[in-house]
Order: C-alpha cells, then structure tokens, then sequence
C-alpha cells in the first residue's frame, strides 16, 4: 500500500460533519470507490479514513 496526496469526495458534504473523512492511501476500498470526477484535492479539514489510518500502520510495521 503506498501513500498518495489526500483527497476526499464531492459527496462528504451531504454526511453529518462527524463523519466526512479523506483518504491518503491507494488501496483503501472507499477510497477506491470514489470516482475521479468527484475526487477533490486535499483534506477538506476532515478525519482521516481509518482504513487509510490501518494501512498506513501496517505499511510502518
């Protein structure tokens, strides 16, 4: 799994704020789903996926 520059989904507007993430990792499976048009650069100030989160762990251990 490597890293890639975050980004996160036109759509995480419509999710109660407490639930927004971006990704970082490029075999996340949600991350993975999100198609390149509605992909948007960055963090947009949300959590961290946490499967991006895990994968990232692995990758370090």
């Amino acid at each position: 799994m490597a890293k890639v520059p975050e980004y996160y989904s036109v759509k995480e507007t419509k999710k109660p704020i407490k639930k927004r993430i971006y990704h970082d990792d490029d075999q996340c499976r949600a991350a993975r789903d999100i198609p390149q048009s509605e992909r948007r650069n960055g963090t947009g100030g949300y959590r961290q996926c946490q499967e991006c989160i895990e994968a990232s762990l692995v990758s370090a251990a």
